[in-house]
């Protein structure tokens, strides 16, 4: 291993993603950390060409874990930040019906977003509807 002080470790690739949000993607919890807590990344509110940001990557991929640490550890602002299509992490996991997510979202992050539309007029109902998460919609119905 090698030890030292490493350069940026912020460039991003031709989507505009840097290693921070390519972990936050995949849900690897240790490499964010090692990012965030080391201080090697500051691209935790930067999007990429999409708009999003590794928030909105983490709470598309179903990765609470990772939704948690961006938002308590990293003190991530983009909760109800929207991407190009103008979906927040909210609508993403419900999207792709992530219950423990959208939950986690809601009560703990506090999200703002559950009935904001996005470019196509749909909310997180919508889109869990959608999708066919049939307890998330009725979920989603009530805490409205």
């Amino acid at each position: 291993m090698v030890e030292g002080k490493s350069k940026s470790v912020d460039v991003p690739d031709k989507y505009g993603q840097t290693p921070l949000h390519l972990a936050a993607e995949d849900g690897h919890t240790e490499t964010v950390k090692w990012l965030l807590v080391e201080g090697m990344s500051k691209s935790l509110e930067v999007p990429d060409k999409y708009g999003q940001t590794p928030l909105h990557l983490a709470a598309s991929g179903g990765h609470t874990e990772m939704v948690n640490l961006l938002v308590v550890e990293g003190k991530s602002m983009s909760l109800d930040f929207p991407n190009n299509d103008g979906r927040t992490p909210l609508h993403l996991a419900a999207r792709g019906g992530h219950t423990e997510t959208v939950w986690w979202l809601v009560v703990v992050g506090k999200s703002k977003s559950l009935d904001v539309p996005d470019t196509d007029g749909k909310t997180p109902l919508h889109l869990a509807a959608s999708g066919g998460h049939t307890e998330m919609a009725r979920w989603l119905a009530v805490v409205r």
